[in-house]
């Protein structure tokens, strides 16, 4: 009884094709998971700030009732930055420093991010 060792096939040239797809497949899946990772961050990081500029218009409500129903626009910003409710009006989350700001500003301290939409828009998306 002769013991003889078989060599196994050599692997097919399928084989290293269905291989390569397969890896492409999971790079491409990586790149698109880390691009929608990044835009989470983006609007999650807005929505802090937005809070924060809530905070702020909050506290001159209660400080000057009124106050800031008489304004709109960079007035209010303005006025929160002028009465120290504010240091600075914040950067917004993944624009370069020198862009305009994306966060408008209406009537009674109402605002919201062009970009992003505000508080109440964000809270309807989560499920």
């Amino acid at each position: 009884m002769s013991k003889h060792k078989t060599k196994p096939p050599a692997a097919d040239r399928k084989v290293y094709v269905m291989m390569a797809m397969i890896l492409l497949g999971l790079l491409v899946i990586l790149v698109m998971n880390h691009k929608f990772g990044q835009e989470a961050a983006r609007i999650g990081a807005c929505m802090t700030v937005q809070r924060t500029i809530l905070a702020a218009v909050t506290q001159a409500q209660e400080a000057d009732p009124g106050a800031l129903d008489k304004l709109s626009g960079d007035d209010v910003a303005k006025h929160l930055i002028g009465k120290g409710f504010l240091r600075a009006l914040p950067s917004h989350p993944g624009s370069p420093k020198d862009a305009a700001s994306p966060f408008k500003f209406g009537s009674s301290g109402i605002f919201y991010c062009e970009t992003h939409g505000g508080l109440q828009a964000a809270q309807d998306r989560e499920p």
